[in-house]
């Protein structure tokens, strides 16, 4: 933590901001210039680096949740592109950033605070938001980076809880049900149509050839 940290007789947004993760026995860094606190916390699937900052004066809360991970891959980051933008469909709030250029990767969401005071509650929804999001599309992006899954399929295996909610709930028609891909037909190697037989094979049940009929 930084020196410069006051103390909690104040009640400006980012002294709160420092007093809630203080309280809750986080390890972090604050910096008053800046107006925010950072540190690092493991979710179920990964670590994650994790930003809060007062902006607009003092008039909203962002909040960032970034990858462990980027998709350097030039040639993968489209599909990495997709695979989020399929995730922020249908969000209510916060949305997936990625720079097209490095390949990072985040779930941002902010909370404004302008005309009410900023308390524990509106900390810890907004930023249990943030972590339960990015922890829940981690899985999709290893698929879609390395497992060689596609963007529809991986979000889609992500998504499991809600669409078997849907269906318990007969909303059957808000169901993104990813296409299903073509099922290609494997070559057998050792079948050639330059080996095909043209004479016919007797049947087994036939009776033999007579002698000097062959």
């Amino acid at each position: 933590m930084s020196e410069e940290i006051p103390s909690y007789g104040a009640v400006t947004p980012f002294e709160i901001l420092v007093h809630h993760f203080a309280s809750n026995d986080f390890k972090f860094h604050a910096d008053v210039e800046s107006k925010t606190v950072q540190f690092f916390i493991s979710g179920e699937c990964a670590v994650y680096n994790c930003r809060l900052q007062i902006t607009h004066h003092d008039e909203l809360i962002q909040v960032r949740v970034h990858y462990p991970v980027s998709a350097r891959d030039p040639k993968i980051r489209p599909h990495v592109a997709e695979a989020l933008a399929r995730a922020n469909h249908g969000m209510s709030i916060g949305a997936f950033d990625i720079d097209m250029d490095s390949g990072e990767m985040n779930y941002h969401i902010g909370q404004v605070i302008r005309g009410r005071e900023l308390d524990d509650d509106i900390i810890g929804g907004v930023f249990s938001s943030a972590l339960s999001s990015a922890d829940r599309y981690f899985p999709a992006l290893m698929r879609v980076m390395f497992a060689g899954h596609t963007p529809a399929d991986a979000i889609y295996l992500s998504e499991l809880d809600v669409h078997s909610e849907a269906m318990e709930a007969g909303e059957t028609e808000s169901l993104l049900v990813p296409p299903k891909p073509a099922a290609k037909k494997r070559k057998d190697p050792r079948k050639s149509p330059r080996s095909k037989r043209t004479r016919k094979l007797p049947d087994l049940f036939d009776d033999p050839p007579s002698p000097g009929s062959v």
